[in-house]
């Protein structure tokens, strides 16, 4: 009978340990979050017909009497669902502009198990644990149910950016927002809580500043960045927007407009960026204060310490090639107005593998030395400038793979090239695929396919840098991929990475190969 009553009593404190949340108390966490935040206006939690005030609601609606629910499942639900209410089918000062105030804007692409699922790891872009880590770190953090990733991406979002995110900045590693042309974000302040993020897209957006706000030098654990094609633009670059970031190692800003600022010159922001590798800055606009274009000297480059990828394509400069840092392996230039010789290539410690230097207006003779110091080249690229008109020095020809070399494309005019296709050169002046215009705008056309474009399978395998052979469904932002023969590049984004979708591919096998690859039918 003493046992008995016992595990009565036991089993009775068992229950008694399991809570659940009332609407008052999930409203109260609600509101202390806003008195915690100097950026967060509480007025607008009983604002009707505001998305706080209806993610407020659903939140409540959706968490009250569940069990074993505490503060931050609704921090985390409740931030999450202000992404849903802010920028699904929503209309923004932005989107009036661009496409008027009748303009209907459509609904997300996909928003699977938003807002109806207690449990916001579940939903669509949204993970709660990182794939670098292996699986018992995976585990870990999946059972901590905190948000680690938002990937809408290509997710045809609308309406503004909430700053309610601001409460999810201890754990929020990506915000990956690249491709939502019609999607904007005004103000910054919540980056200063952002203290866990290091991958930042937001690029071919809407989102708006005066140039590059100074927030951004609040991200100090930011690693890689994307803010090309947007609306952070037309305004300066400033030093103090960088000068934090010491882990920044890959900034993609093309595609932009910017003022250029005398004294300390337009560039000096990324110098301040000893971790900077990759860095891409094609197309940009500088003018003065009257919108005068204006056009400065490559010489910035050379204080780029560790740079190893530089591409300035449409970028115009002044000048000569400037001296290259030691650690550049691909530079490309195309259409950048330089000129003068190519000693620079010569005198260097740098050796490329990949060279564009198309469109511009360098003249002189091509040197053979230059093929002598880059041996490792895969691509190089010459048409196009005021060379003198004589063949191609036999040193390239030597690199070419059908020679036991490395170099697969080879470009040059016709006067560099007089034998091609069946000479030295892979290919001669236009062929070369070298446009002498920017890439097109994006559009805002939606598609019906929800795979459209190019995509391989989760199953295939890719070479990672260091790692050696991967699945394509375990890859994650940030991985070096092998592109060709010793050249390797990061992700940065996924056009589209869904690991419980089914789709349809192509497979193709060659004879004697124990692998075969797998690619959507757009490939062929």
């Amino acid at each position: 009978m003493q046992i008995f009553i016992a595990q009565v009593f036991m089993l009775l404190g068992m229950v008694s340990q399991v809570s659940c949340l009332t609407g008052v108390e999930i409203e109260n966490i609600v509101n202390g979050f806003y008195n915690d935040k100097d950026y967060l206006d509480i007025n607008s939690l009983t604002t009707s017909g505001s998305y706080q005030s209806i993610a407020l609601a659903k939140t409540v609606n959706t968490l009250e009497g569940l069990s074993n629910k505490d503060e931050k499942h609704v921090r985390n639900y409740f931030a999450a669902a202000t992404i849903y209410y802010a920028t699904n089918g929503q209309k923004s000062q932005k989107t009036i502009e661009l496409l008027g105030e009748d303009h209907a804007p459509p609904g997300w692409s996909r928003d699977d198990l938003w807002i109806d699922d207690p449990n916001p790891c579940k939903w669509y872009g949204i993970t709660c644990f990182l794939d670098v880590l292996d699986e018992d770190e995976q585990k870990e953090q999946i059972d901590e149910e905190l948000i680690i990733e938002i990937q809408l991406y290509n997710n045809t979002l609308y309406g503004t950016w909430p700053k309610e995110i601001g409460l999810l900045g201890e754990h929020l590693v990506t915000i990956d927002l690249f491709d939502n042309f019609y999607h904007t974000c005004y103000e910054y302040d919540w980056l200063k809580d952002m203290k866990a993020l290091q991958y930042f897209f937001f690029g071919h957006t809407a989102w708006d500043a005066n140039g590059i706000p100074n927030e951004l030098s609040l991200l100090t654990e930011l690693v890689q960045f994307d803010c090309s094609y947007t609306y952070w633009s037309e305004g300066p670059i400033p030093v103090a927007s960088f000068n934090s970031l010491n882990k920044l190692e890959y900034v993609d800003m093309g595609n932009n407009i910017y003022t250029y600022e005398s004294g300390e010159g337009a560039m000096a922001a990324f110098k301040t960026l000893p971790s900077l590798k990759r860095f891409y800055f094609e197309n940009v606009r500088f003018t003065d204060d009257a919108n005068n274009d204006i056009t400065f000297s490559m010489d910035f480059l050379t204080e780029l310490d560790n740079v190893v990828e530089a591409w300035f394509d449409f970028t115009k400069f002044s000048g000569m090639l400037p001296n290259l840092p030691g650690s550049l392996k691909s530079f490309s230039i195309t259409f950048c107005g330089l000129s003068g010789n190519l000693d620079q290539l010569v005198n260097t410690n740098a050796i490329l593998d990949r060279l564009w230097l198309t469109g511009n207006e360098f003249s002189g003779t091509i040197p053979a030395l230059i093929a002598t110091q880059h041996p490792e080249l895969t691509r190089v690229f010459f048409e196009g400038n005021d060379f003198d008109n004589v063949a191609l020095p036999a040193d390239f020809c030597n690199l070419l793979v059908t020679n036991g070399g490395q170099l697969e494309d080879l470009g040059g005019d016709e006067d560099q090239c007089p034998d091609a296709p069946v000479g030295c050169c892979t290919c001669t002046g236009l062929e070369c695929n070298n446009s002498p215009d920017p890439t097109p705008a994006p559009t805002s056309e939606e598609e019906e396919n929800p795979f459209p474009g190019i995509c391989f399978s989760g199953s295939s395998t890719v070479e990672v840098e260091h790692r050696g052979s991967v699945r394509m469904g375990d890859l994650v932002i940030g991985d070096t991929v092998r592109v060709s023969n010793n050249t390797f590049e990061p992700i940065y984004s996924f056009g589209h990475k869904d690991k419980t979708a089914s789709a349809e591919f192509l497979r193709i096998k060659t004879k004697g190969s124990s692998t075969a690859i797998e690619i959507s039918p757009d490939h062929m």
